[in-house]
């Protein structure tokens, strides 16, 4: 269809932003991004396949709302959100119960745990983007450019 094939040069050209897929569905057309910890976000826009500006509408949609308002950063995404305007970054690093930096799932799992206050936070400070990160992974990256010393922390960077 027009839409598959307009998403699919869209994937192409962007596989650095993440995973796309196309879900056919007869009854709607649909574009949504998932992003986060199971964010939906619908397009703005009907999508009219014989409309011009579909596909650049498209583009831009998925630019704009590529990243989440509370989001788990990694080497993968890290360009993104260094490059993505925002004043700062509020960095949530969790530990685990011995105090102890956390592993990736024990991380999500904490994130999950208190995603309506981070998100709270996220959408009072729109400019800053609030990210949690694999903790025990990027130990070293923590401690030598960011200064954590004791886990859980908060670190707010600026620029």
């Amino acid at each position: 269809t027009g839409l598959q094939e307009i998403l699919t040069r869209i994937a192409e050209k962007n596989r650095d932003w993440g995973r796309f897929y196309f879900l056919k569905d007869t009854d709607a057309n649909q574009v949504s991004v998932l992003r986060g910890l199971s964010e939906f976000v619908d397009a703005p826009f009907e999508v009219d396949i014989d409309r011009q500006a579909l596909e650049p509408d498209i583009l831009s949609f998925i630019q704009a709302e590529k990243l989440p308002v509370l989001g788990e950063i990694s080497e993968e995404n890290f360009y993104h959100y260094e490059t993505s305007g925002a004043e700062a970054l509020l960095w949530v690093i969790f530990a685990n119960n011995t105090g102890l930096p956390c592993w990736a799932d024990q991380c999500r799992q904490q994130a999950q745990e208190h995603q309506k206050s981070l998100r709270s936070i996220a959408t009072e400070f729109p400019q800053i983007k609030v990210v949690f990160v694999d903790a025990a992974a990027h130990k070293a990256y923590l401690v030598g450019e960011l200064g954590v010393q004791h886990f859980p922390a908060l670190v707010l960077q600026k620029g």
